[in-house]
């Protein structure tokens, strides 16, 4: 019989906070999501993507990420080669 992980599921989910934010413009489905999961600390892209499902493409980076970025919801740093994005929490109320 396998495990049951809904108990750790049900953990992990508590650790994102839901969050209250005015509409992004050229939002998409996904701001809600990246916002509240990089809310805690800062994401790479691929963190970011494997959350939510999808292929860290050009597409997502730069008509999700970006665009939420480009309207100040989220901050964009860049360490290396590689880009990590945190939540403004000036932008959004939590829940």
């Amino acid at each position: 019989m396998p495990p049951d992980l809904t108990y750790e599921r049900e953990l992990e989910d508590e650790s994102i906070p839901l969050l209250n934010f005015a509409p992004v413009p050229q939002g998409t489905v996904f701001d809600g999501k990246v916002l509240s999961f990089c809310y805690a600390k800062a994401r790479k892209v691929s963190e970011i993507a494997e959350y939510l499902g999808i292929s860290d493409s050009s597409y997502f980076r730069k008509h999700v990420l970006e665009n939420l970025a480009n309207n100040n919801y989220l901050e964009k740093n860049k360490i290396s080669r590689a880009s990590y994005y945190k939540t403004n929490p000036h932008m959004v109320i939590l829940a």
